[in-house]
Protein backbone atom coordinates (compact mmCIF):
# COMPACT_ATOMS: atom_id res chain seq x y z
CA UNK A 1 0.00 0.00 0.00
CA UNK A 2 1.25 3.27 -1.03
CA UNK A 3 2.21 5.68 1.81
CA UNK A 4 0.67 9.33 1.81
CA UNK A 5 3.40 12.09 2.12
CA UNK A 6 0.71 14.93 2.10
CA UNK A 7 0.95 17.45 4.85
CA UNK A 8 -2.31 18.41 6.37
CA UNK A 9 -3.63 22.16 6.74
CA UNK A 10 -2.84 22.27 10.22
CA UNK A 11 0.22 21.28 9.74
CA UNK A 12 1.41 23.71 7.14
CA UNK A 13 -0.35 26.30 9.34
CA UNK A 14 1.70 25.38 12.49
CA UNK A 15 5.20 25.57 9.91
CA UNK A 16 4.21 28.31 8.63
CA UNK A 17 3.86 29.86 12.62
CA UNK A 18 7.01 28.69 13.51
CA UNK A 19 8.55 30.29 10.70
CA UNK A 20 7.32 33.57 11.24
CA UNK A 21 8.28 33.04 14.64
CA UNK A 22 11.57 32.65 13.81
CA UNK A 23 12.30 35.38 11.45
CA UNK A 24 10.64 37.54 14.01
CA UNK A 25 13.26 36.78 16.47
CA UNK A 26 16.29 37.15 13.68
CA UNK A 27 15.03 40.56 12.96
CA UNK A 28 14.90 41.55 16.58
CA UNK A 29 18.70 40.66 16.90
CA UNK A 30 19.83 41.67 13.36
CA UNK A 31 18.11 45.05 15.09
CA UNK A 32 19.26 45.28 18.18
CA UNK A 33 22.55 44.33 16.61
CA UNK A 34 22.46 47.19 14.56
CA UNK A 35 21.47 49.76 17.10
CA UNK A 36 24.10 48.79 19.59
CA UNK A 37 26.99 49.07 16.14
CA UNK A 38 25.29 52.31 15.24
CA UNK A 39 25.70 53.29 19.02
CA UNK A 40 29.09 52.15 19.26
CA UNK A 41 29.96 53.98 16.23
CA UNK A 42 27.81 57.56 17.45
CA UNK A 43 30.13 57.30 21.05
CA UNK A 44 33.44 57.10 19.38
CA UNK A 45 32.78 60.10 17.35
CA UNK A 46 31.10 62.00 19.73
CA UNK A 47 34.39 61.12 21.99
CA UNK A 48 36.64 61.89 19.73
CA UNK A 49 35.07 65.53 18.63
CA UNK A 50 34.88 65.89 22.38
CA UNK A 51 38.61 65.28 22.51
CA UNK A 52 39.40 67.61 19.76
CA UNK A 53 37.99 70.41 21.47
CA UNK A 54 39.04 69.70 25.28
CA UNK A 55 42.86 69.67 23.50
CA UNK A 56 42.11 73.20 21.81
CA UNK A 57 40.65 75.24 25.26
CA UNK A 58 43.21 72.85 27.49
CA UNK A 59 45.96 74.41 25.54
CA UNK A 60 44.28 77.69 25.11
CA UNK A 61 43.88 78.30 28.80
CA UNK A 62 47.14 76.85 30.10
CA UNK A 63 48.71 79.86 28.10
CA UNK A 64 45.96 82.31 29.13
CA UNK A 65 46.95 85.50 30.38
CA UNK A 66 45.37 86.51 33.52
CA UNK A 67 47.20 89.84 34.53
CA UNK A 68 46.89 93.37 32.89
CA UNK A 69 49.60 93.73 30.33
CA UNK A 70 51.21 97.51 30.80
CA UNK A 71 51.44 99.22 27.12
CA UNK A 72 55.30 99.46 25.89
CA UNK A 73 57.18 102.46 27.15
CA UNK A 74 58.62 105.61 25.16
CA UNK A 75 62.41 106.30 24.68
CA UNK A 76 60.99 109.08 27.32
CA UNK A 77 59.61 106.88 30.00
CA UNK A 78 56.14 107.43 29.19
CA UNK A 79 53.44 104.93 28.09
CA UNK A 80 52.83 104.34 23.91
CA UNK A 81 49.15 103.42 23.89
CA UNK A 82 46.85 102.01 26.54
CA UNK A 83 47.04 99.51 28.98
CA UNK A 84 45.24 95.95 28.24
CA UNK A 85 43.25 94.33 31.26
CA UNK A 86 43.49 91.16 30.70
CA UNK A 87 40.34 89.76 32.48
CA UNK A 88 39.03 86.37 32.35
CA UNK A 89 35.13 86.99 30.90
CA UNK A 90 32.51 84.55 30.69
CA UNK A 91 28.77 83.98 30.86
CA UNK A 92 26.56 80.75 30.44
CA UNK A 93 27.36 80.67 26.62
CA UNK A 94 30.83 81.92 26.69
CA UNK A 95 34.75 82.33 27.30
CA UNK A 96 36.94 84.50 26.74
CA UNK A 97 40.57 85.74 27.52
CA UNK A 98 43.89 86.55 25.99
CA UNK A 99 46.56 83.56 25.71
CA UNK A 100 49.91 83.07 24.60
CA UNK A 101 49.21 80.32 22.54
CA UNK A 102 50.25 80.49 18.54
CA UNK A 103 47.87 82.98 16.77
CA UNK A 104 46.29 82.16 13.04
CA UNK A 105 48.80 82.76 10.39
CA UNK A 106 46.45 85.42 9.05
CA UNK A 107 47.00 87.49 11.98
CA UNK A 108 50.50 87.18 12.58
CA UNK A 109 51.31 90.05 10.93
CA UNK A 110 48.86 92.07 12.91
CA UNK A 111 49.12 91.24 16.12
CA UNK A 112 49.57 94.35 18.38
CA UNK A 113 52.91 94.87 20.48
CA UNK A 114 53.54 92.69 23.39
CA UNK A 115 50.09 91.70 23.36
CA UNK A 116 49.06 88.00 22.95
CA UNK A 117 45.90 86.54 20.95
CA UNK A 118 42.86 87.27 22.19
CA UNK A 119 40.50 83.90 21.98
CA UNK A 120 36.39 83.84 22.35
CA UNK A 121 34.56 80.59 22.61
CA UNK A 122 30.66 81.09 22.48
CA UNK A 123 28.10 78.42 22.57
CA UNK A 124 25.07 79.00 20.04
CA UNK A 125 22.09 77.12 20.86
CA UNK A 126 20.40 74.96 18.19
CA UNK A 127 16.87 73.46 18.08
CA UNK A 128 17.95 69.60 19.24
CA UNK A 129 21.71 71.07 19.41
CA UNK A 130 23.87 73.59 18.98
CA UNK A 131 27.68 74.22 18.21
CA UNK A 132 30.88 76.09 20.12
CA UNK A 133 32.52 78.30 17.49
CA UNK A 134 36.51 79.66 18.30
CA UNK A 135 37.69 82.80 17.71
CA UNK A 136 40.74 84.77 17.57
CA UNK A 137 41.37 89.11 17.63
CA UNK A 138 44.93 90.25 17.34
CA UNK A 139 45.13 91.78 20.80
CA UNK A 140 43.54 94.88 19.47
CA UNK A 141 40.67 96.81 21.67
CA UNK A 142 38.19 95.30 19.08
CA UNK A 143 36.78 91.89 20.28
CA UNK A 144 36.54 89.30 17.86
CA UNK A 145 32.66 88.50 16.58
CA UNK A 146 30.62 85.65 16.99
CA UNK A 147 28.91 85.69 13.21
CA UNK A 148 27.19 82.98 11.37
CA UNK A 149 30.73 82.08 9.56
CA UNK A 150 33.02 81.76 13.01
CA UNK A 151 34.54 78.54 12.58
CA UNK A 152 32.91 75.99 14.29
CA UNK A 153 35.25 73.83 16.64
CA UNK A 154 32.36 71.66 18.14
CA UNK A 155 29.19 70.47 17.07
CA UNK A 156 26.05 68.38 18.66
CA UNK A 157 26.39 70.65 21.48
CA UNK A 158 23.07 70.49 23.67
CA UNK A 159 24.38 72.28 26.45
CA UNK A 160 27.76 74.25 27.91
CA UNK A 161 28.54 74.94 30.95
CA UNK A 162 31.58 77.10 32.47
CA UNK A 163 32.12 77.24 36.32
CA UNK A 164 35.42 79.17 37.74
CA UNK A 165 37.47 78.47 40.71
CA UNK A 166 39.69 80.68 42.80
CA UNK A 167 41.02 77.87 45.40
CA UNK A 168 40.03 74.37 43.84
CA UNK A 169 37.50 72.42 41.59
CA UNK A 170 34.21 72.50 43.94
CA UNK A 171 35.37 75.41 46.53
CA UNK A 172 34.94 78.81 45.99
CA UNK A 173 33.42 79.54 42.68
CA UNK A 174 33.62 82.71 40.95
CA UNK A 175 30.27 84.05 39.76
CA UNK A 176 31.01 87.88 38.88
CA UNK A 177 32.93 88.33 35.86
CA UNK A 178 35.28 89.55 34.76
CA UNK A 179 37.71 86.99 36.91
CA UNK A 180 40.87 89.13 37.69
CA UNK A 181 43.85 89.50 40.06
CA UNK A 182 42.90 92.08 42.36
CA UNK A 183 41.90 89.95 44.80
CA UNK A 184 42.81 86.58 46.22
CA UNK A 185 38.48 85.75 46.10
CA UNK A 186 38.83 86.70 43.06
CA UNK A 187 41.80 85.27 40.99
CA UNK A 188 40.88 82.55 38.84
CA UNK A 189 42.76 79.08 39.66
CA UNK A 190 41.24 76.50 37.35
CA UNK A 191 37.68 76.20 35.15
CA UNK A 192 35.66 73.59 35.10
CA UNK A 193 33.87 73.28 31.45
CA UNK A 194 30.96 70.67 31.03
CA UNK A 195 29.29 69.53 27.74
CA UNK A 196 26.86 67.65 27.30
CA UNK A 197 26.83 66.19 23.25
CA UNK A 198 24.83 64.41 21.04
CA UNK A 199 24.57 63.41 17.38
CA UNK A 200 24.48 66.33 15.39
CA UNK A 201 23.10 64.72 12.60
CA UNK A 202 20.09 66.98 11.68
CA UNK A 203 18.03 63.43 9.95
CA UNK A 204 18.43 61.98 13.60
CA UNK A 205 14.91 60.61 15.08
CA UNK A 206 14.88 62.53 19.29
CA UNK A 207 14.66 58.51 20.37
CA UNK A 208 18.02 57.85 18.94
CA UNK A 209 19.35 61.24 19.71
CA UNK A 210 18.66 60.94 23.26
CA UNK A 211 20.31 57.60 23.22
CA UNK A 212 23.94 59.26 21.84
CA UNK A 213 23.98 61.74 24.69
CA UNK A 214 27.14 62.32 26.39
CA UNK A 215 27.95 64.41 29.20
CA UNK A 216 31.87 65.12 29.55
CA UNK A 217 33.75 67.56 32.01
CA UNK A 218 36.74 68.13 32.43
CA UNK A 219 38.78 71.00 34.63
CA UNK A 220 41.86 72.83 33.68
CA UNK A 221 44.56 74.78 35.41
CA UNK A 222 45.49 78.01 34.57
CA UNK A 223 49.44 79.08 35.32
Amino acid sequence: MKKNNNYTLIELLAAMVVFIIMMGVLFNIFSSAANIATSDVTKTQILSDANTFFRYITEDLKNAQIKGIPAPETTSGGSDGTDFSKDLVFSASSLEFYSDTTAYDTLAGTMAAGVPPFIKYDYVAGTNSGVIMRVMGNGSATTPAISATAPIILEGVKSFVVKVWSDRPGGNEITSSPADSSTDANTPLAVTITLTLTNPSPTMSDTLRNRADRTLSKTIYLK
